[in-house]
């Protein structure tokens, strides 16, 4: 790699045409006469201290930023999607066959494994190096990252709410959701704490590994701690869902913070580097 950083330098700096000063002066002076006049043009459309017309740009921005988020649903991998799907066709034939089961450890494992099925698309950025691409864009790669963080949220919360619905037990459909939730949100704060903290091909496995603890985590407690999912106990899982979100959000925060400034998301994984 080096040799072949040496090498293009070393070309360009050989086919490098000489400029008039004066021209380069023109150049700058033309560049800073666009930035001024872009400047000026974006305090036009802000409406400076106009109320309607500052809410008439900010509903333009927001429209905007609308359609960058849906258009980010065509580039995700249609394999979230099936693995999705796949999770909520499992969790349901698997609550039909058995509907005596545990309904709190079935929704425990449909909320972990929602949450891993996104991570590929959320450290798809960093895994293939596009990240310094990505900053470069009009919607930078905090955008990116929060667009497709918005588009899985949606299909998380509707797979989700449809398997609440599926294998709701005794304790009714909104202990279900709770129970299904609070696996999903430390699921997900696991994993962006893992993502933040090693390179995105480590990070996918960390976020796998860390899914399948809650998921053992889950199992053990139906096991040797059946009360816990039953509707006596939905007081405890009220704390853990909050206290789950908060992690969870805290995460999302911090992720998004290191997408846009911090250069340890700037690295290629070395197995992609290698292909």
């Amino acid at each position: 790699m080096n040799t072949l950083e040496d090498d293009l330098k070393a070309y360009y700096r050989s086919c490098r045409v000489f400029a008039d000063p004066s021209v380069k002066a023109a150049v700058a002076d033309l560049a800073a006469d666009e930035w001024g006049k872009a400047r000026a043009e974006r305090g036009r459309l802000s409406g400076g201290d106009n109320p309607l017309f500052g809410n008439e740009a900010f509903g333009r921005r927001v429209t905007t930023y609308v359609a960058f988020v849906a258009g980010q649903a065509r580039f995700m991998s249609v394999r979230s999607w099936l693995l999705q799907a796949a999770v909520v066709a499992l969790v349901a034939l698997v609550a039909w066959i058995d509907p005596f089961g545990t309904t709190g450890l079935f929704a425990c494992l449909a909320g972990t494994a929602i949450a891993a099925c996104g991570m590929p698309d959320v450290l798809a950025s960093r895994m293939y190096g596009l990240v310094e691409l990505e900053r470069s864009c009009m919607f930078d790669a905090r955008s990116v990252a929060s667009a497709r963080m918005v588009v899985l949220a949606c299909a998380n919360a509707v797979a989700l709410f449809v398997l609440s619905c599926l294998i709701a037990g005794d304790g009714g459909t909104a202990l279900t959701v709770v129970q299904i939730f609070a696996p999903y949100f430390i699921t997900v704060g696991g994993c962006l704490a893992a993502a933040r903290r090693m390179s995105a091909l480590g990070a996918l496995v960390a976020s796998m590994a860390w899914a399948s603890i809650v998921v053992a985590v889950a199992y053990v407690a139906a096991v040797k701690l059946p009360w816990v999912y039953e509707l006596a106990s939905w007081w405890i899982w009220a704390v853990v869902v909050v206290a789950a979100i908060a992690w969870a959000l805290f995460e999302v925060r911090r992720w998004l913070s290191d997408t846009r400034i911090s250069l340890g998301v700037l690295a290629f994984d070395s197995a992609y580097i290698n292909r």
